[in-house]
């Protein structure tokens, strides 16, 4: 079940809030795909439970999704206008707390 696209486009829309017939929803969750694989790298993705795996997917899928209506970083504004919310310019941190105990730090492979 890990790193084997088990997350469809149709989970991840459910997921994020939108629909399944997004155009760009595929590309981004093909990113997330890739994303997640690389930081576990090959031994912490046969370490990493299924559901645990699936869930850090559709977190950066979500990343990936908001980023989308963000230029620049700015996810909002401030009620008066005045202060710019920013997001964190790396859509994979909400996830390295999920997957940091699976990766193969120090690891061959």
């Amino acid at each position: 079940m890990t790193a084997d696209g088990s997350v469809s486009v149709e989970e991840a829309a459910q997921f994020i809030g939108c629909s399944p017939d997004e155009p760009i929803l595929p590309a981004l969750l093909a990113t997330a795909v890739d994303s997640v694989n690389n930081y576990l790298r090959p031994s912490g993705v046969r370490r990493c439970p299924g559901s645990i795996w699936d869930h850090a997917v559709k977190a950066a899928t979500s990343e990936l999704w908001l980023r989308r209506n963000a230029p620049g970083g700015v996810a909002s504004w401030s009620p008066d206008g005045s202060t710019a919310i920013r997001m964190s310019a790396d859509f994979m941190k909400p996830v390295y707390p999920l997957l940091d105990p699976y990766r193969g730090i120090g690891a061959i492979g």
